[in-house]
């Protein structure tokens, strides 16, 4: 698996500014614009049940989930979650791994980088961020 470095930005609940990443002062690591996604997903720990959480951001490298259990950072994983796509639900499942996990309120906030292996997953990601780059 190729995983490249990210960072995240991203709205919390209460609509106040969040920023995971760079401090004032350091360069900006993302390759990747970051999109809102509010959506359940699950992922899959190897020797754990599958773990419940909300999406927060998306791009075509990573997504961001809050999370109600803390994850470590390098552990590799499965992400199941859904981009709607012309008013309907695609399904996506791809394998990840943990580049991030900080406490955030009553839960954990993870940054996932995806590995995205198949083609029809990657030109649905890609119809998405189409979508919604403008």
């Amino acid at each position: 698996m190729n995983f490249a470095n990210d960072a995240y930005v991203i709205d919390n609940p209460s609509d106040t500014k969040v920023q995971y990443g760079p401090h004032p002062g350091q360069l900006e690591r993302r390759a990747h614009k970051r999109l809102p996604l509010r959506s359940r997903a699950l992922i899959g720990v190897p020797g754990n049940a599958a773990i419940r959480c909300q999406t927060v951001d998306f791009s075509a490298a990573g997504l961001g989930i809050l999370s109600p259990i803390k994850l470590t950072p390098g552990e590799e994983c499965c992400a199941f979650f859904t981009l709607e796509l012309n008013e309907q639900l695609a399904p996506i499942s791809t394998q990840a791994k943990v580049v991030n996990c900080v406490k955030f309120e009553e839960g954990y906030r993870v940054g996932l980088r995806l590995c995205i292996a198949d083609r029809a997953t990657r030109i649905l990601i890609d119809q998405f961020l189409g979508e919604h780059s403008a």
